[in-house]
């Protein structure tokens, strides 16, 4: 089985929605939020996890689940295969102007 990378957006129901989703997804179905590239930098959106040793089908499974656990209700996800990436982002507050 394969690494899965996960991204989601669910609607703002409670001002902690998207902390318990996140918490009930690594908590309870064993994702991971510390996603690295090959430049191994951690880049990708806070709603993005990473679930190894599962199926695209699997993932897709316990997200649904996690969101009807805590009450979520999902807009949209994407769940692919993950090999290897190279990633960054800028940091604004870095800035020096």
């Amino acid at each position: 089985m394969a690494k899965v990378l996960l991204t989601y957006d669910i609607k703002e129901t409670s001002a902690t929605i998207h902390q318990e989703l996140k918490n009930k997804l690594i908590d309870d179905y064993g994702f991971f939020s510390d996603i690295k590239g090959r430049n191994k930098e951690m880049a990708l959106p806070d709603k993005t996890l990473i679930k190894r040793e599962t199926s695209i089908e699997q993932t897709i499974s316990f997200f649904k689940a996690a969101c009807e656990d805590v009450g979520a209700k999902w807009t949209r996800f994407i769940a692919v295969d993950y090999l290897e990436a190279t990633f960054n982002s800028q940091d604004i507050t870095r800035i020096e102007s």
